[in-house]
């Protein structure tokens, strides 16, 4: 038989794991770890940093949803994640990706 077609899973679409609150406030010092190389110092303790990406990012399904735009992820992360530190996407750019990437496949 003969390949005719391949499928990719990209953000979700096929594929969805859920992971526990546990887990996120372990390994959320990989995103503080993050910011700090990008000379971003976050004072929040893990529990609030892990709050504020889920809640932001739920703002940001919340924002998408009626138009399904997407944001660039410094965008994203400067007026949705991390709103509360007046950061601009300018801030975030140079580590938005890997921030993303982080949370997306490690956080």
């Amino acid at each position: 038989m003969r390949l005719q077609a391949v499928f990719f899973d990209m953000g979700g679409t096929l594929d969805l794991y859920w992971q526990t609150r546990d887990f996120r406030l372990n390994r959320v010092y990989l995103i503080r770890e993050c910011l700090e190389t990008g000379g971003i110092s976050v004072k929040y303790s893990d529990s609030k940093l892990v709050d504020a990406i889920e809640q932001g990012l739920l703002q940001y399904t919340r924002w998408n949803a009626p138009t399904h735009l997407e944001l660039p992820s410094a965008e994203i992360w400067a007026r949705f994640i991390l709103k509360d530190l007046n950061l601009t996407p300018e801030d975030l750019a140079p580590i938005s990706e890997k921030l993303a990437f982080i949370y997306e496949t490690q956080l």
